[in-house]
């Protein structure tokens, strides 16, 4: 894996991010168009991992797929990509760990109700 990729796959992983999510995602940040095959490869995971940190990626629309057909039969080539800039994304990490944490202050509060 390139050094940069892992050390983004690192820092999206301690957020909280899946590792798997994290090291895809990563990936994708400096290898638009990529197929799962080369995210397999490339970021050491299996293609199960590959298919669930996609799913989740796809659910945050924070990628989007695209089906590239191929000559003759069979299934058509996904091709996966960001489906925003990644720092819409990273705004969007930061949100989620802001309310985490006031969700989290709130529950403290409510915690020392019973000192």
């Amino acid at each position: 894996m390139d050094p940069q990729v892992e050390e983004l796959s690192n820092i999206l992983n301690q957020l909280g991010l899946p590792k798997n999510v994290a090291k895809t995602l990563a990936y994708l940040r400096y290898h638009e168009d990529s197929l799962a095959v080369d995210i397999e490869f490339n970021a050491g995971l299996r293609q199960p991992e590959v298919s669930v940190a996609i799913q989740y990626l796809i659910s945050k629309d924070w990628i989007k797929k695209k089906n590239i057909k191929k000559e003759g039969k069979g299934r058509p080539v996904r091709i996966y990509r960001l489906s925003k800039p990644f720092q819409e994304i990273i705004k969007d990490i930061e949100e989620e760990k802001k309310d985490s944490i006031s969700k989290m202050e709130m529950l403290m509060e409510n915690l020392k109700k019973f000192y």
